[in-house]
């Protein structure tokens, strides 16, 4: 399946209602990389490891009594496992039926494009530059999963003025969840500060104390509830 960039807008693309005719397509096997089994092998570690916390994240709520939209996924010293968590998390949301946003904030690196085959040349928003990310949103090979990859996202390249909340705030109305993940920018991403919620990453026998101490203080003085963390072996 060629992926492509949605036009003129994802907003009228969005993937039919389930029924007897395209349920076969729900379940058919996707084009992705098979680092992110949750596509083709729902019995897989790593797939089952993200639905649990899919279920988490079903049943957390802020302090207003809302669920949170919008979820940031950052890594303790587990760059690779972050991003792989985000990626797996994001299928296992969308294959629950939430219309799913997974956004890349890798700088260039592109992680979630190669995982999801995106084809080389997709769009990449430059954060301080665009008036309306939605523009760059592009539909995924699974159903009612889009990928946002965003680019000069780091607090030092544009120097502090970029208002996230401006870029988040419309697109969650266009989704019933949004996965940052800040895998390779961790917390100097702005997204990350926009987030409603926050999930820490860990690898086994890798991440250190004072890193993930470190990171949850940062999460505390910007005012983001921490969901909980995750180990990755």
């Amino acid at each position: 399946m060629r992926l492509r960039t949605l036009e003129p807008s994802y907003r009228s693309h969005g993937a039919p209602p389930g029924d007897a005719d395209d349920e076969g397509e729900r379940t058919a096997p996707f084009e992705l990389d098979t680092h992110v089994p949750g596509g083709n092998d729902p019995v897989d570690t790593l797939a089952q490891a993200a639905r649990n916390l899919r279920t988490m994240i079903a049943a957390a709520r802020l302090k207003d009594g809302r669920p949170p939209k919008s979820i940031v996924l950052l890594s303790a010293e587990a760059e690779p496992e972050t991003a792989l968590t985000a990626g797996n998390l994001a299928i296992a949301s969308a294959r629950s039926g939430w219309r799913t946003l997974l956004v890349d904030t890798s700088n260039g690196q592109a992680v979630q494009t190669r995982l999801f085959r995106i084809e080389p040349g997709a769009a990449v928003a430059p954060l301080e530059e665009v008036a309306d990310l939605g523009a760059f949103v592009q539909q995924t090979a699974v159903p009612d999963l889009f990928l946002l990859s965003v680019g000069g996202v780091e607090q030092s390249n544009v120097g502090g003025t970029v208002d996230p909340h401006r870029f988040l705030e419309p697109l969650v109305d266009d989704f019933d969840l949004l996965l940052i993940d800040a895998s390779h920018t961790s917390t100097d991403c702005p997204l990350s500060e926009a987030a409603e919620a926050a999930i820490v990453v860990l690898r086994q026998d890798h991440s250190t104390v004072s890193c993930v101490g470190e990171m949850i203080g940062r999460l505390r003085m910007q005012g983001t509830p921490l969901l909980g963390t995750f180990l990755v072996a």
